[in-house]
């Protein structure tokens, strides 16, 4: 394992010395020393310390609590305050900067061992938690699906990407109340419906009415489908719930244009069948009165009377192929009639 590194600032030579002497005995690598808040700056933009033990007094213009204010300005560094000053006002000062920790000198070796050792765990489980959040962002904006997580008040602390955009949502959302951003409606009514905080076990929403929908804008819908999960943490129990929203708006306008489809296809059948009836009938009609009556105008006429029945033959086709296409829908597509 690398060692850690530690920044210290003491403008007392004396004192500098003995700090060096504790942390290399315990194992830490020296960073550098500086003596002064400008130098601090310096060597932590460029050593870049897991660990500073800054004085709060220092010689020049700049004292350790300017030179920590810049430092974790620009960069995330734990910083340690050493001063033979315990006053409400300084402590007050140091406590406005990342403070790590306070040491009163003079000191021991144990304190700063011990505070360093707890500076830097801090440090390393902050950063690590930092850096598992952005995994876990990183890996749930990748997903396609809306994913939201409330406690159990509905207070949002966790959505995607996929949820945002799903809702439509442009303000900062972490801490609202989740029904004052999302408000899913029935399709069957277009009754808005409560969302349950407060369940035991996965709960489709298709059981609560299908499909749901939100707006976006005055006349915008957009259907979803998903489930509601109690959201439960080890040595916690129950805690909230997790939302699970699926865009599902193609598959039910799709739904509705094979609908229409179908529809229209059971009119044109039938206007199918009521058209042959009407042409053919009366046509074979016109042909038996003019071969009785007048053969020789009879051949005359007869080519178009060819083509029209040509005509009813590819209607009488249409309709085959219609039907067909009227049994495929009903039966891969779950129409009900």
């Amino acid at each position: 394992m690398v060692p850690y590194r530690v920044l210290i600032v003491e403008d007392n030579r004396i004192e500098a010395l003995d700090l060096i002497k504790i942390i290399e005995a315990r194992g830490y690598d020296l960073a550098g020393v500086a003596k002064t808040g400008e130098e601090a700056i310096h060597i932590a933009r460029n050593k870049n310390p897991d660990a500073i033990l800054m004085d709060v007094k220092l010689s020049g213009d700049m004292d350790g609590i300017n030179a920590a204010e810049q430092i974790t300005s620009m960069q995330n560094i734990p910083i340690i305050f050493l001063t033979g000053y315990s006053d409400a006002k300084t402590i007050r000062r140091a406590t406005t900067t990342r403070l790590a920790g306070f040491i009163v000198k003079p000191f021991s070796e144990n304190e700063i061992i011990n505070a360093l050792e707890v500076a830097i765990y801090k440090h390393e489980s902050e950063k690590l938690v930092h850096e598992n959040r952005q995994w876990l962002k990183v890996v749930l904006d990748s997903v396609g699906e809306g994913i939201i997580a409330t406690n159990t008040a509905g207070e949002v602390r966790l959505m995607n990407t996929a949820a945002v955009r799903i809702l439509g949502i442009q303000d900062e959302f972490i801490g609202c109340f989740l029904p004052d951003i999302l408000t899913l409606y029935r399709s069957s009514n277009n009754l808005p419906v409560a969302l349950p905080f407060n369940i035991q076990k996965p709960l489709p929403l298709s059981e609560i009415d299908y499909p749901l929908y939100v707006r976006q804008g005055s006349d915008s819908r957009i259907y979803i489908d998903g489930v509601i999960s109690p959201l439960q943490e080890p040595n916690h129990g129950y805690t909230g719930v997790v939302i699970n929203l699926r865009d599902i708006s193609e598959t039910i306008v799709m739904k509705q244009i094979v609908h229409d489809a179908y529809k229209q296809i059971e009119e044109n059948l039938e206007k199918f069948a009521m058209l042959n009836d009407q042409i053919r009938n009366p046509l074979a009609v016109i042909v038996a009165i003019l071969d009785l009556n007048d053969s020789e105008q009879l051949q005359n006429i007869m080519p178009y009377i060819r083509e029209i029945d040509g005509i009813i033959d590819r209607l009488d086709n249409g309709y085959i192929m219609s039907s067909k296409i009227r049994r495929f829908l009903k039966k891969y597509h779950e129409i009900n009639e």
